[in-house]
């Protein structure tokens, strides 16, 4: 983690820093609001009952404050603080080293194939619910280091099949099951992130608009499924989207964001890239933007309206069209 993200918390992760607070790097604009609140929260002992936190969670001598004895860092003391870590990839590789050494392939991932275009196969990890880290999937991640981009406008687009949280609830996704609607495939670099919540949240609150046009949206990022319950079930306002109304798609292994030409691999996640995908199962449209920029969720909405329009009636449509304006036959 680079200094620059090193404040009184870290924005995913959730760790609380010994070191002299930096406010400057919080999200809040009010500093001193935000120092109020984290004094409010309290070490609750009935955590130590529950299975997620009894075999990390210690009591610290603050009361607003708790220890993850795997981790040796100090938490807010907040339920949701505590789920955050939890969620982490450097929490539960160090569950991982306690617990003993990865399950061997078969034991806790499901595999299955997928036939390319090409003709070429090769085997995707799917998260079971007895393990979640994601460290379990470097040797399958080895074998994926030469998966080119399969994602060509005009052509089928990639088939993906991965465990996604809908609603809250752990379940299996496939592209089929989008067959006879249009789909926005919507990838995003990672939960608990600072412009991702703008662009999900931004997503979730025009569902109702997206399946007006006979479209579905799917979010996808490297997370795993327990990061997206998480975050799924954190605030807004604690930079959250809780429970958004797509479903948050998890690629762990990479594949799906690699066979569709966004992973990032010097940072280990994907770009901020979108895809049309039609009711046939073509991919129509790609845009891929560098991290700092999040996208406009209206020009999505337009250009789905524009390629429906052109298919119902084989005409063309201009720059900057909206529905009501000519078209060109």
């Amino acid at each position: 983690m680079s200094s620059s993200n090193v404040g009184l918390i870290d924005d995913d992760s959730g760790i609380l820093y010994t070191e002299e607070p930096k406010y400057k790097h919080m999200r809040s604009e009010d500093d001193e609001t935000r120092k109020m609140s984290l004094t409010k929260k309290s070490f609750n002992p009935n955590w130590l009952k529950f299975s997620m936190f009894k075999d990390w969670l210690l009591p610290h001598k603050l009361p607003d404050k708790a220890v993850c004895k795997v981790c040796h860092c100090v938490l807010v003391a907040g339920k949701s603080e505590l789920e955050k870590h939890l969620a982490t990839r450097k929490h539960e590789r160090n569950m991982e080293k306690i617990n003993g050494s990865p399950a061997e392939q078969g034991d806790d991932i499901e595999t299955y194939t997928i036939i390319s275009d090409n003709d070429e196969d090769y085997e995707v990890g799917i998260q079971s619910n007895d393990y979640h880290s994601s460290s379990n999937y470097e040797k399958i991640d080895q074998k994926h280091e030469e998966i080119q981009c399969k994602a060509i406008v005009s052509k089928s687009a990639p088939f993906w099949k991965a465990t996604a949280v809908v609603n809250g609830h752990v379940t299996e996704l496939k592209l089929s099951d989008y067959s006879g609607r249009y789909l926005v495939l919507f990838f995003y670099p990672q939960d608990f992130s600072r412009i991702c919540p703008s662009e999900l949240i931004a997503l979730s609150d025009r569902v109702s608009e997206f399946r007006a046009l006979n479209t579905e949206v799917v979010a996808c990022s490297v997370d795993s499924y327990l990061s997206h319950q998480a975050w799924s079930r954190t605030l807004r306002s604690d930079g959250g989207i809780a429970i958004p109304k797509m479903p948050l798609l998890s690629d762990p292994t990479h594949v799906i964001s690699k066979s569709y030409g966004c992973y990032l691999p010097e940072l280990g996640h994907s770009l901020r890239a979108h895809y049309i995908i039609d009711m046939r199962g073509i991919l129509r449209h790609i845009t891929i933007n560098d991290l700092p920029v999040g996208r406009n969720i209206g020009e999505i909405l337009r250009l789905l309206e524009a390629f429906q329009y052109t298919d119902e009636t084989e005409t063309l449509c201009p720059a900057d069209w909206k529905p009501g304006e000519p078209t060109l036959s």
